[in-house]
Order: C-alpha cells, then sequence, then structure tokens
C-alpha cells in the first residue's frame, strides 16, 4: 500500500511538472549579411535586420541560419538567457555569380550616372553659354534700336532746320524781289519822267516857240 502510494505521487508530480510550461528565454544572433532568416529545431523564429534579438526555450536546439545564394549556417547550440551568436554567411556558387553580375551592374551604372551627370554639366553649360548670347544680342538689339531711333530724331531735327532755312531763304527772296520790283518801277518812272523833261527841252529855241507850245499843251 505504501509504495503505491508513493508511485501514484511520483506519477502525479512528473504529470504535473509537464503540463507546465518552460519560460523562455532571449538570445541575439548577428550576421556579416542583412536579412538572414533564422531557425531553431528547423522552425523559422524570425529574421535578422528586423531585430537581433530572438526568444527560445532553453536547452540543447540546432540553430540554423539561411538565405537565397547564401551557404546555410548551422550549429547545435545550448541557448540560456542572453546568449549571444555570430555567424559569417559565404555566397554559393550561384551567388557568387549572381554578385559579380551585380557588381558588373553597379559598375556599369555607376560609369552611366558620371557619363549622364558630364552631360548634365555640359548641358548647363551649353544652356548659360546660350543664355549669356542671348543676353547680349538682346543688349546690342536695343543699341542699334536707340542708335536707330536717336538717328532719326537727328534727321527730323536736321529736315525742320533745312526748312526754317528754305522758308526764311524764301521770305529774303520775296522782300529782294518785292524791293527789287519797286525799284525797278520807281526806276521806270524816272526814266519816263527824264524822257519828258527831255522831250520837253529838246523844243527850246530862241524865238520862244517852245514856250508858246508848252502854253498850248498845257492850255495856259
Amino acid at each position: 500500500m505504501r509504495i503505491a502510494d508513493n508511485i501514484s505521487n511520483r506519477v502525479l508530480s512528473i504529470s504535473a511538472s509537464a503540463t507546465v510550461p518552460t519560460k523562455k528565454v532571449s538570445f541575439s544572433v548577428s550576421t556579416n549579411v542583412p536579412s538572414v532568416d533564422v531557425f531553431v529545431d528547423g522552425m523559422v523564429i524570425g529574421s535578422i535586420g528586423e531585430k537581433t534579438k530572438f526568444e527560445a526555450t532553453p536547452g540543447i536546439h540546432q540553430l540554423k541560419l539561411g538565405k537565397e545564394l547564401l551557404k546555410s549556417w548551422e550549429k547545435t547550440v545550448n541557448i540560456v538567457d542572453g546568449a549571444k551568436y555570430a555567424a559569417q554567411l559565404e555566397l554559393t556558387p550561384d551567388g557568387l555569380k549572381r554578385y559579380k553580375d551585380i557588381e558588373k551592374f553597379n559598375l556599369a551604372m555607376k560609369e552611366a550616372n558620371t557619363s549622364l551627370e558630364v552631360a548634365k554639366k555640359q548641358a548647363e553649360t551649353n544652356i548659360d553659354i546660350q543664355k549669356k548670347q542671348s543676353d547680349s544680342e538682346i543688349k546690342r538689339s536695343d543699341a542699334e534700336v536707340d542708335m536707330a531711333k536717336k538717328q532719326s530724331e537727328a534727321n527730323i531735327n536736321l529736315a525742320k532746320d533745312q526748312m526754317k532755312i528754305q522758308k526764311n531763304v524764301a521770305e529774303t527772296s520775296s522782300d529782294v524781289a518785292k524791293e527789287q520790283s519797286e525799284a525797278d518801277a520807281k526806276a521806270k518812272v524816272e526814266i519816263a519822267k527824264g524822257e519828258r523833261e527831255k522831250r520837253e527841252n529838246s523844243y527850246i529855241k530862241d524865238d520862244g516857240f517852245a514856250d508858246k507850245l508848252k502854253k498850248i499843251t498845257h492850255g495856259d
């Protein structure tokens, strides 16, 4: 009876301890590449990059790290609280080939970007030169317009001065012609008067015939 009770108590104790969940502990994992999946006993528990700390039950486990194009890292570890694990992952042959292709691609992109930057700077330089030339042409055009405007104003002023001179000359010529006409008329009158007196004087004689003729002519 006593032996049976002891066995029963032992079974109950074992059953009770089996139903109590084991508390998980925290551990950290680091690698030389980001975004690596972390496996514990074949089950993925997270990815390095999103976090570096993980949880698992303490004890012996199979820790594995894996990522496409990388050789898997796998190790049997005793996980305890605060444990730290570091792994160096290597490229697979396909990964190495892909890496070289990516390196070539990156190099080609770098060269293309360099060429693009040079072309961009050259284009900016050309635009700046064209802008300066355009500004220079605009200034020269403005100067030519201003010069033409001044020349036109000078020609207008010259034409006005010439018109004034021609008007003054015309007025002077008219005055001279008028004075000349008056002088001619006066001279003609004087000449006619002199001719008449000459005719009258040509008839003067000692016998007084001219006086008699003059009296007859004038009615005296």
